[in-house]
C-alpha cells in the first residue's frame, strides 16, 4: 500500500476506536505534506463521513472544494452542512455565496437545488420556489432527469401538503404546467387515500398531452400502480400505451 493508504487506514482505525482528535491530527499532517492534494482530501473525508464524524467530514470536503471546485465536490458539502442537527444552514448560505461556487451554480440545475434546499430549511418559500424552478429550466426535458427533480422536492418538502402547494404555485410559472400536472398526479397516486384522483389526473393528462415524454411516464407510472394493486391487465394496457410513445424502451419491456 502506499503511504497514503497507510495514514487513511490508520485515521479510520483511530477514529474507529473512538481517538477522533488523534485522527485529526494525522489527517492534518497528510494534508500538509500534499498542500495541493484535492483527492487525498477527499479521501479522508469519505473516511470521517464513513466513520460519522460529519464536522471533521466537512473540514476535509471543504478543503478539497478550495483546492479544486467542482459542483460534486460542493454537493457533498452542503449535504452534510444541512443533514447536520440542527442544519448549518448559515455556512451553507456562505458557501454558496462564493464567487467560485456562483460561478458553478450557473452551469449545474443541481447546485440551484441545494440553494432551494437551504432557502427552505430557512423558511424563505418565495426563494427557494424561484432556485426550484430555475434549476428545472435547466434540465433536460426527459422523464429521467425530471423524475430526479421531483424526488429532490419531494424529499426536501418531507411532506405530501405542503409538496401540493408548492405544486400549485410551481404550476404557474411559465413554461412548467405539463411536467407539474404530471408531478401532481404521481404525487397523489402513491397514497391510497388519494389513488383514484391521481389516477384520473395521470389518464387525462396522458391522453391530451402533446409532450410525448409526459405521456409516456404518466402511462408508465399507471402501469405499475396498477400492477402493485394486481390489476395485471390494466397494467399491461398502460404499458403498452407507453411503448407507443417510445418503441422498444427496455424498462418498459421488461415491466411487461
Amino acid at each position: 500500500p502506499s503511504l497514503d493508504d497507510v495514514r487513511l487506514n490508520l485515521v479510520e482505525f483511530l477514529v474507529n476506536q473512538g481517538r477522533s482528535n488523534e485522527a485529526v491530527e494525522i489527517a492534518r499532517d497528510a494534508m500538509a505534506l500534499k498542500e495541493r492534494d484535492a483527492e487525498l482530501r477527499d479521501r479522508l473525508g469519505m473516511v470521517f463521513s464513513r466513520s460519522d464524524r460529519q464536522r471533521e467530514a466537512v473540514q476535509m470536503y471543504r478543503s478539497a472544494l478550495e483546492l479544486e471546485p467542482t459542483s460534486a465536490r460542493a454537493v457533498r458539502v452542503l449535504d452534510l452542512l444541512m443533514s447536520d442537527s440542527p442544519p448549518r444552514t448559515v455556512e451553507a448560505e456562505n458557501l454558496l455565496s462564493l464567487p467560485r461556487i456562483t460561478a458553478l451554480i450557473e452551469e449545474d440545475g443541481g447546485l440551484r437545488l441545494m440553494r432551494a434546499r437551504v432557502f427552505h430549511l430557512q423558511g424563505r418559500s418565495d426563494a427557494a420556489l424561484r432556485e426550484s424552478v430555475e434549476s428545472y429550466r435547466a434540465l433536460r426535458p426527459i422523464a429521467r432527469d425530471m423524475l430526479v427533480w421531483f424526488n429532490f422536492i419531494q424529499t426536501m418538502i418531507d411532506d405530501r401538503t405542503a409538496t401540493l402547494e408548492f405544486l400549485d404555485r410551481f404550476s404557474a410559472e411559465p413554461g412548467t404546467s405539463e411536467w407539474a400536472r404530471l408531478f401532481r398526479g404521481l404525487l397523489l397516486i402513491s397514497s391510497e387515500d388519494t389513488r383514484a384522483e391521481g389516477q384520473r389526473v395521470l389518464e387525462q393528462h396522458a391522453a391530451t398531452t402533446a409532450d410525448s415524454e409526459v405521456a409516456f411516464t404518466a402511462w408508465r407510472s399507471l402501469g405499475t400502480s396498477a400492477y402493485e394493486a394486481e390489476r395485471y391487465s390494466d397494467a399491461v394496457a398502460a404499458w403498452e400505451k407507453a411503448s407507443e410513445r417510445r418503441p422498444n424502451d427496455a424498462t418498459v419491456l421488461n415491466d411487461m
